[in-house]
């Protein structure tokens, strides 16, 4: 997961291990200045991610609650109670916001987020 976001990044160079990976982006968003565009990452079917601990999303979470990462993280999922599902350390790491949508399709996503994100200073990944 990490290697695939870094490498998708303008700071992201080749493959790398999951471990670098995941320091290289925590440098990344924790040295952002209020210049940088605002990245954001959408995790599509992030349900998937939910596992025993839920290291991955804890990790990809505490990105949140670093000063300015200029991170927004939009999370979608297959299961109406993931929410619910989150363990309280995952679940403090952010906001929820639920917004429940009919199935899209990518395109739809797609076309519907750069909509939105127009006229902001955003980078998607």
């Amino acid at each position: 997961v990490f290697s695939n976001i870094l490498g998708q990044l303008p700071c992201g160079g080749g493959r790398v291990a999951a471990s670098a990976a995941h320091g290289d982006l925590a440098r990344f968003f924790s040295d952002r200045s209020p210049k940088d565009p605002v990245v954001v990452l959408l995790i599509d079917e992030i349900d998937h991610l939910v596992t025993s601990n839920q290291a991955v999303l804890y990790k990809l979470f505490d990105w949140l609650a670093l000063p300015a990462p200029r991170l927004v993280v939009v999370a979608i999922s297959n299961t109406m109670d993931l929410p619910e599902r989150l363990l309280p350390r995952v679940a403090s790491r952010f906001g929820i916001v639920r917004v429940d949508f009919e199935p899209y399709n990518r395109d739809q996503i797609n076309r519907i987020l750069v909509e939105r994100l127009q006229g902001h200073d955003a980078v998607g990944c």
